[in-house]
Formats: structure tokens, C-alpha cells, sequence
């Protein structure tokens, strides 16, 4: 079978489906892949992919709604899935789904997955609006509609009952390997809860991810904020993993990005 995997960049691509594109060829698939060269998630590469078999395409996917940039990225698109000629697409995240679907529903089956949807979270009304609509065109125009978590299964299977999928998962990306806590020593614990400012009885609550709103950064740091001020929790920590974007607000006011920026209790 020849699968086609369209994901906007190489290092989400690199970090969410690396493994799966090896498996698959290695059960005698081929596997090609659309997605731009860049690497929002900059991670060493997991595996040789080309060198093992897997062909690229790279296409530079708009990040923003640009529509006649988005137009043209779409058509490119449909001029590789036309000479790739695939017997299935899958497709990962909204703004790859909309750069190739703005074109019209495939004539090739075609399955997208939603890593998390984004309007049911996004913040500000015309944002949440746009995405809404943004996001039901291109679940009228998939094949299959593949989810990650029960609270979008449930939001979707109203709308579009006969297509709509739930994935049993232990996670996308994650490693069970290596996030094995058999795998580290207590003294190299204790030694990096030192190096960050964690106490021995510190309880440290943890994001990891982009500091963007529909990301639900926001919220975490506004509840944390509650928490400490209002019931005066001194030995709770929160831990953030991740970076901004400059394309995306994290949802903050300046009141609240510098008591994040200040406070002891946020790492």
C-alpha cells in the first residue's frame, strides 16, 4: 500500500510519526510524505528516513490564514498527491487539513487526524469562530475522522456519526522507553529538583508545549495564579517546558506574563 502523510512540518512530522512511518515500512508499505522542511519541534531525527525508505515532498505550509497564500500552497499539494497517486492520505493537525482541503474534498481516501481540536478552546470570539468554521469544512471533506481524546469524539460524533473515530493511544510522540522512571537514578532526581528550585516536598504540576492560548497555557497559569493567591499554597510548583510563538498570543495580560516571570513558584 503507498500512504501519504501530510503534516505542516518536518520536526512534528520527525516527533509525531516518525515511528509509525518506519513500522509501516518495514510491514512492506510505502510511505511518502508533504510537509515543509522546517522543524517547529527541533528534536534530533529519530531515524534515516529517506535513507530507509521514506520520499519527501516539501511544501512551505502557511503559518497564519493567508488565503492566497494558502491557495497556493494548496494547489501544490494537489499537483504531488496527483503524481504520488496514493491508495490512502492521512493527514495530521487543522492547518494542514485546511491548506489541503481548501481545494475540495480529495479524490483518494482521505483521513484526518486531530491532535486536539482547536475551536472548542481557542480564545476570543471571532478566533473561535473562524476556527469553528474552518474546522467543520474540513471534516465534511475527510474520508475518516481520527481523535485522540473522548471530550472531541463526543463534540463530533453529533455532526458527523459514521465517520468519526476514537484512537486508543498511550500518546503520540511519547517514547514509553525513555519516559521509563525506572530509567533514572533518584540521586540524579534529587540532583535536578535542586538544580530547579524543587523541595523535597514541593507537589510540581508540569506543562509541556507551546505558550499559546489554544494551547491552553492560559488557563494553566491563571488557575496556578488563583491557587497560590487565594489559598495561600506555598509548596506547589509549576514546571513549564516549552517556548512561545510568535505567531500566537499566550492568552496573558501583562499583570499576568510578569507574575509568571516573577513569581518562585513557576519555573
Amino acid at each position: 500500500m503507498r500512504i501519504l502523510f501530510i503534516i505542516t512540518d518536518y520536526g512534528s512530522f520527525n516527533n509525531f510519526l516518525g515511528e509509525v512511518a518506519i513500522h509501516l515500512i518495514n510491514k512492506d508499505n510505502i510511505v511518502e510524505v508533504i510537509c515543509s522542511s522546517y522543524k517547529v519541534i527541533s528534536f534530533d531525527d529519530k531515524y534515516q528516513y529517506e535513507k530507509l525508505g521514506v520520499k519527501f515532498h516539501f511544501v512551505n505550509f502557511p503559518r497564519g490564514f493567508n488565503v492566497i497564500a494558502q491557495y497556493k500552497a494548496s494547489k501544490v499539494i494537489a499537483r504531488i498527491v496527483k503524481e504520488v497517486n496514493p491508495d490512502v492520505i492521512s493527514i495530521h493537525f487543522t492547518t494542514a487539513m485546511f491548506t489541503t482541503l481548501l481545494l475540495g474534498r480529495l479524490k483518494i481516501a482521505t483521513i484526518g487526524t486531530f491532535h486536539g481540536l482547536g475551536y472548542p478552546i481557542i480564545g476570543g470570539v471571532i478566533r473561535k469562530g473562524i476556527f469553528k468554521v474552518i474546522e467543520h469544512i474540513c471534516c465534511k471533506r475527510l474520508d475518516q475522522i481520527w481523535l485522540l481524546n473522548n471530550f472531541d469524539y463526543n463534540l463530533l460524533l453529533k455532526y458527523y456519526p459514521k465517520k468519526v473515530f476514537l484512537l486508543q493511544t498511550n500518546g503520540l510522540g511519547c517514547d514509553l522507553d525513555k519516559f521509563n522512571i525506572q530509567n533514572f537514578k533518584k540521586t540524579d532526581m534529587d540532583e535536578l529538583k535542586h538544580k530547579l528550585g524543587v523541595g523535597d516536598g514541593d507537589f510540581v504540576l508540569t506543562f509541556t508545549g507551546r505558550f499559546v492560548s489554544f494551547k491552553g497555557f492560559s488557563l494553566v497559569i491563571k488557575t496556578f495564579k488563583y491557587v497560590i493567591e487565594e489559598y495561600k499554597v506555598s509548596n506547589v510548583k509549576l514546571l513549564l517546558i516549552g517556548g512561545k510563538d510568535s505567531l500566537h498570543k499566550t492568552g496573558l495580560t501583562d499583570e499576568e506574563e510578569r507574575w509568571c516571570n516573577e513569581s518562585e513558584n513557576v519555573i
